[in-house]
């Protein structure tokens, strides 16, 4: 079984004494006898169903099978297999945005890379084209989210990973390369899939009825497709009554059509009743 580098086949072959490793508590177990309170002070971490158990470590010696690790700030040396023990990542690479960029991507160094971010209300972490996103099991929809924000996004002010950037360049993409886009929110039961749908097709919503001030989704608009914009926006606008506009739903409508439950709570500012 790998060690978990995100290359090497035997991540711990270029490591030596006094490296920094995840060491696997279930192992540990069967060496040392630890009571539930050591184990908390030694800042081990442990996951609701127990699944997933890492404590951090620093490397006495390299064995062929075995690793000898001491676990911070305790003296005793224990001795564990070596595909029980995961390289950890160095400091200069905590909180990082993007999964891609950790040296060492195995399970204790993605999960500590997120709890890191979650623990600063960061819920959002790319991992290469994917978003990750942790259910903050709180209200944050002043701190996380609005329309100020989807703007910054729009104008490229901002790189922090967020469903809103997710969907501001799937639009962007769509308006550029005239090709459909799917964004695609999976998960387990509970993990927020339905409330990150509605965030998507209300931020969605707002770019779309801003598309046709080209300072507010720079780079969308061709080249020669500007008339277009404005036509297009002008449906939930001052020329709703144009014949070139009247029979063609924004999509604003079409998303209202398809959900109505958003309709007052997305577009509180631009329903516009029919004539």
């Amino acid at each position: 079984m790998p060690s978990g580098g995100a290359f090497e086949t035997d991540a711990l072959a270029g490591l030596g004494r006094g490296s920094e490793v995840w060491v696997s508590v279930v192992e540990l177990e069967k060496n040392t006898v630890a009571t539930e309170s050591e184990s908390s002070s030694r800042g081990v971490a442990v996951n609701e169903a127990g699944k997933a158990r890492y404590a951090p470590a620093t490397v006495v010696s390299l064995g062929v099978s075995s690793v000898e690790v001491r676990l911070r700030d305790e003296k005793m040396v224990t001795s564990v297999p070596r595909h029980h023990v995961f390289p950890a990542n160095p400091p200069n690479l905590a909180e990082s945005q993007n999964l891609t960029q950790l040296s060492f991507l195995n399970e204790p160094s993605v999960l500590r890379n997120l709890r890191d971010r979650y623990k600063k209300n960061k819920v959002y972490t790319n991992a290469g084209p994917v978003l990750v996103a942790v259910n903050p099991f709180k209200d944050v929809s002043r701190t996380l989210y609005g329309d100020d924000l989807v703007k910054q996004y729009m104008k490229n002010e901002t790189k922090e990973p967020h469903v809103y950037k997710v969907v501001v360049e799937a639009y962007r993409h769509m308006r550029r390369d005239k090709k459909n886009q799917a964004l695609i929110i999976a998960g387990e039961s509970g993990a927020g899939k339905t409330e990150t749908t509605k965030i998507a097709l209300r931020c969605l919503a707002t770019v779309s009825v801003t598309r046709g001030r080209e300072s507010d989704l720079a780079g969308s608009n061709p080249a020669g497709d500007k008339k277009k914009d404005s036509v297009s926006y002008g449906q939930s606008g001052s020329n709703a009554n144009t014949s070139n506009t009247k029979n063609t739903p924004t999509l604003e409508s079409k998303l209202c059509d398809a959900n109505p439950a958003l309709e007052v709570r997305a577009f509180p500012t631009h329903h516009v009743s029919p004539p």
